[in-house]
């Protein structure tokens, strides 16, 4: 009778259990749909609000974020909800609710991943469009910046959901983390020569030293000429003899850079010359500063001048200075200005000195020696 009794007691709690847990899940289900409803008109109103707004905007995040993420976050919420409710309502195993979080943790870091990546290439594209001149092609400098970057985020993020995993599902990350920097530490040591050039490079670029098409000196390493391209690692440089030289970037964020292209294009020319003493020094300047005013594409502002600058062992030396509107035109003026000053010169008859030098010889040591020579032998006669 007993057994009857407890047999019948326990259907009953089984049943009453089982139904329990078929209105829970019912209830879950049914708040399941509606919120999941909801939020996919929510997101498709979101989704049109944000795509107006985007496009009004200058800036390129906005519009590829609403593109490639809206969806994406609207499936991790339907994965957060479906997480809530199961908890709440006690319906699965505690295996799939780890489960359930580690899809969570993954499509989280990986959108975070995928935001940062297209920061990277924004950022690449338009550290590209300055530091490339107006001629030079903009995909290869963008191209040295961003596949570097791109593979360090990618190790990094992999890194992160890897160990984040692992600490989810109970294990112990310490021992991990110690020997991730252990082997960091020993990465950066042997590759220290090209973490300095690529640290240079993006300090370069940041702060914009140069572009490309720029005309910079390096007093230092006596290197001159047009700055070809810009990379990551190294920047080339085009002398004047037409060949390109590798500068590591990290020698470069250490050096003085002298550019000729800033603040601006235009630059100064210097022609040194010297006239003979006895010229009239307001003569010289009228007649060089008429030659130099008609030299092809001098600037009148800054307005050229003609300055005395000192009396020389035999010269009077002088400078002419004007201005040009592009650097590029400095050699080509100067070259012009040296010429057309020396034509100005010979035309007004003042006259151009060449070095010169007086001697002065003294006889008086061997007229002496000859006049004593001379009464020693008549001394010898007698």
């Amino acid at each position: 009778m007993n057994n009857i009794t407890n047999s019948t007691t326990f259907n009953f709690l089984a049943k009453s259990s089982f139904q329990n847990i078929s209105l829970n899940a019912f209830f879950a289900i049914i708040l399941f749909v509606v919120l999941v409803t909801i939020a996919f008109f929510l997101n498709k109103i979101l989704k049109k609000i944000l795509l107006d707004y985007a496009k009004k905007t200058k800036s390129k995040f906005d519009d590829v974020f609403v593109e490639k993420f809206q969806s994406k976050i609207f499936y991790l919420f339907i994965f957060i909800t479906f997480r809530i409710l199961s908890v709440h309502f006690n319906l699965l195993p505690d295996l799939f609710v780890r489960l359930i979080d580690s899809l969570i943790l993954i499509i989280s870091l990986v959108i975070v991943a995928r935001v940062v990546s297209i920061f990277i290439d924004l950022w690449a594209h338009s550290i590209a469009k300055k530091v490339a001149g107006g001629n030079h092609k903009i995909n290869y400098v963008s191209q040295s910046f961003a596949p570097i970057l791109q593979k360090i985020n990618t190790v990094i993020f992999f890194t992160i959901i890897l160990t984040s995993l692992l600490y989810l599902w109970g294990v112990n990350v310490t021992p991990i983390l110690g020997g991730l920097g252990i082997a960091g530490l020993a990465i950066s040591l042997a590759a220290k020569d090209l973490l300095s050039n690529v640290i240079g490079g993006i300090s370069l670029a940041a702060d914009m030293s140069f572009k490309a098409g720029d005309r910079v000196t390096l007093p230092e390493h006596n290197i001159s000429g047009v700055v070809y391209d810009i990379g990551l690692r190294t920047t080339r440089i085009k002398t004047w003899d037409n060949q390109i030289i590798m500068v590591p970037n990290g020698l470069l964020a250490n050096s003085i850079i002298l550019n000729d292209n800033q603040p601006n294009l235009s630059a100064r020319v210097v022609v040194p010359f010297s006239v003979e003493y006895g010229s009239d020094p307001d003569k010289v300047k009228k007649v060089v500063l008429s030659a130099v005013k008609k030299i092809p594409n001098v600037l009148d502002d800054p307005e050229p001048s003609v300055v005395f600058v000192s009396m020389g062992d035999f010269s009077l030396n002088f400078e002419a200075k004007y201005w040009v509107p592009d650097v590029s035109m400095k050699y080509d003026a100067k070259l012009e200005g040296v010429q057309r000053i020396y034509e100005a010169l010979n035309k007004a008859g003042i006259g151009i000195p060449f070095p010169t030098h007086t001697v002065y010889l003294n006889d008086t040591k061997k007229s002496s020696s000859k006049t004593s020579k001379s009464k020693k032998t008549k001394k010898t006669k007698k």
